[in-house]
């Protein structure tokens, strides 16, 4: 039986030319055709008897030939030019008896007819250690060490065995497709990662001398970790995917973890396919502490974003590549390689969308993917993307008004029509290099509105941001806040992280909140709020974008934070004079028209409450049902009731006399 199986296998085994698979098959099979010959040589059934090896060792000539014949199998494999097998073992440490395992398991996964063999040898139709140990001399001894490179990477899996049963081994399923110098990824991480597309770097990325550095390490043995910053979508993957390009590597993004596989086995498996494929892993986000095992890929890179770190690893150097925000020229040449639509746009219109706030080399390649039609399409799939980013730490505020809705002193009207200029036109100056070296932090644009409740502070928030044709998020500093140290800084980086990636104008809402005045230390938490206090600064110090902070206490504003506002704008109650106009401007629109005679009333509304501008929108609101339901015009006994409704917020009433005034105006 032995015989005819092994006429089997050697006539399906016989190698071809350059044909690994079947070299490395046949330097198991020699072995096994040795080992079954002395067996059936000596008169006894296959099984571990070394009595019937040493007694079939008489047939010295015929021993002869099958020695040659291991020696010729084994020779064929280790003079194989580019042989991919001596190549896995080197680029993973594997020697000596873990090779033969690992060659014995990987043999029987290519030809399941030695599965046979085995079975007949050893009875178990599968790899084992002592059929190993047989096949090539290794004696009695242990082969397979539970911190061997073979077990450490997950190439010999070990299998589960009954009591006193030597276990099985089995080859990984991704060897065979090494062996064809293809690298898929393991199918655990399918879907988690994926290729990083090489394309062109910009001019001014410090790929060269970061490339250098690298190389440099690299090549003296040392492992290394390319550090890249920058704001999400600013090309960081790209960044590393060239620099992988010109170390010789291709680079693989981890979008994802898988959360049903453990956090060791996740790490192992993408170190070992960028081992196996001359690769380098491109992390997004500082990944979790590396396992405390020796698996560690010789250069990999991490992604992260302004004021994030990753976790020190003493086993590795880093080397840090911080890119820069691309310029203004640079954005406008980008929108015209990556968008092909905006050809038929006019110079201003992809101006204007190189020149939007927070605009990343991403977002104009999602662009280009997207295939948008114009530059109204364009827009609005930008501001899409920002919802995705803040997700539900901010909501976005309707930006339907614009500036004639705006009823304020002439002086702050002014004033935030000088803010909205600067928003819209502050890329151009920011691109000059002397201005970035004189100004290295603090590039944003911070205003502060303060003032009453209803006093507009909002509502010019909505009209710049329509202005600049972006936007508005309101984001609620307050309920950032928590009572367990430490969670306030973190949920401010995790605020200020993504909205240094938005599209859009950010309106930081009861701003008293995180910038109030800090306090004297007398415990812990005085200490932990001030230290989110001075994070808070920081942050503020390093923001780029266009943010509005708002606050009904100016007074409790920290003046620290003052110093770092571009703009500060007292929101006060409105004066008789606005008043009419306010009363004037949003009647016909909330009534439905007013007759003309009644404009008097209007005026005199205007003159004798002082009311805000949302107090005046709210009680029109209410005069327009009362008067419905009662099924007339709106007149001023209706204004009254709307009044009433609002000064009972605040605990005040119209007094009878003043009821009856009013209402006499109608």
């Amino acid at each position: 039986m032995i015989a005819a199986s092994l006429r089997t296998l050697r006539e399906g085994t016989e190698p071809a030319p350059a044909a690994e698979t079947a070299l490395l098959v046949a330097h198991v099979a020699r072995r096994v055709e040795r080992v079954a010959w002395v067996a059936t040589r000596g008169g006894a059934a296959a099984g571990d008897d070394r009595k019937a090896e040493t007694a079939g060792r008489h047939d010295d000539d015929a021993r002869g030939k099958l020695d040659a014949a291991v020696e010729k199998a084994d020779a064929a494999l280790a003079s194989l030019p580019d042989g991919r097998f001596a190549e896995i073992c080197r680029r993973f440490g594997i020697v000596d008896a873990e090779r033969d395992l690992l060659a014995t398991a990987l043999a029987a996964q290519l030809d399941p007819a030695l599965l046979l063999l085995f079975h007949q040898l050893q009875g178990r139709p599968w790899t084992t250690e002592p059929l190993v140990a047989r096949l090539f001399d290794h004696g009695h001894r242990a082969l397979l060490r539970a911190d061997g490179p073979a077990t450490v990477w997950r190439l010999l899996i070990r299998g589960e065995a009954a009591l006193a049963e030597p276990p099985p081994l089995g080859a990984d399923p991704v060897l065979p497709h090494w062996l064809d110098n293809v690298f898929p990824f393991d199918s655990a991480l399918v879907g988690h990662v994926r290729g990083a597309e090489a394309c062109p770097p910009l001019d001014d990325w410090p790929l060269d001398a970061t490339v250098a550095r690298v190389r440099a390490l690299s090549e003296a043995g040392l492992p290394v970790r390319l550090i890249v910053q920058g704001v999400s979508g600013g090309g960081r993957s790209t960044f590393a995917a060239a620099a992988a390009r010109a170390l010789g590597r291709s680079g693989f993004v981890i979008e994802s973890i898988p959360h049903d596989m453990p956090w060791p086995l996740t790490w192992t498996l993408i170190q070992r396919h960028a081992v196996a494929a001359g690769a380098m892993p491109i992390w997004h986000g500082p990944p979790s502490q590396a396992p405390s095992v020796s698996v560690l890929a010789p250069i990999q890179a991490v992604c992260l974003s302004p004021g994030e770190a990753a976790l020190r690893d003493p086993r590795v150097v880093d080397v840090q590549a911080v890119l820069p925000t691309p310029s203004r020229d640079t954005r406008l040449r980008l929108v015209g390689r990556l968008v092909p639509a905006s050809a038929a746009w006019s110079a201003a219109d992809s101006q204007r969308l190189a020149d939007r706030p927070g605009l990343a080399i991403g977002d104009i390649a999602a662009l280009g993917r997207a295939r948008l039609a114009g530059p109204a399409e364009a827009e609005a799939f930008l501001r899409n993307a920002s919802v995705e980013r803040l997700g539900d730490l901010a909501q976005r505020l309707p930006t339907t008004l614009d500036w004639d809705d705006l009823v304020l002193p002439r002086t702050l009207f002014e004033g935030l029509r000088d803010l909205a200029f600067e928003a819209r036109t502050r890329a151009a100056f920011w691109d000059a290099a002397e201005l970035q070296r004189l100004f290295p932090a603090g590039r944003g644009l911070v205003s502060l509105f303060s003032g009453p409740p209803g006093t507009g502070k909002t509502m010019a928030a909505q009209v710049i941001a329509r202005d600049l044709g972006v936007d508005l998020y309101r984001i609620d500093l307050a309920t950032l806040m928590s009572k367990y140290i430490g969670e306030t800084a973190k949920n401010l980086r995790t605020v200020f992280t993504r909205a240094a990636d938005v599209h859009a104008v950010l309106l930081f809402d009861e701003a008293d909140a995180l910038f109030a005045n800090r306090t004297e230390v007398k415990d812990s938490h005085d200490r932990y709020a001030n230290t989110d206090t001075n994070y808070l600064l920081q942050q503020l110090e390093a923001f780029e974008g266009v943010a509005v902070l708002a606050t009904n206490r100016k007074a409790n504003i920290d003046t620290a934070f003052l110093r770092r506002i571009s703009y500060a704008y007292d929101f006060p109650r409105p004066e008789a004079a606005d008043r009419r106009r306010l009363w004037a401007k949003l009647a016909h629109p909330i009534l439905g028209g007013i007759p003309l005679a009644s404009a008097a009333t209007l005026d005199a509304f205007g003159d004798h409450l002082e009311l805000s501008g949302a107090q005046i929108k709210n009680a029109l609101v209410a005069a327009h049902f009362a008067a419905k339901r009662r099924g007339g015009e709106a007149g001023a006994a209706d204004l009254v009731i709307g009044v009433g409704r609002e000064l009972a917020k605040e605990g005040r009433s119209l007094s009878p006399r003043e009821r009856q005034r009013l209402s006499g105006h109608g």
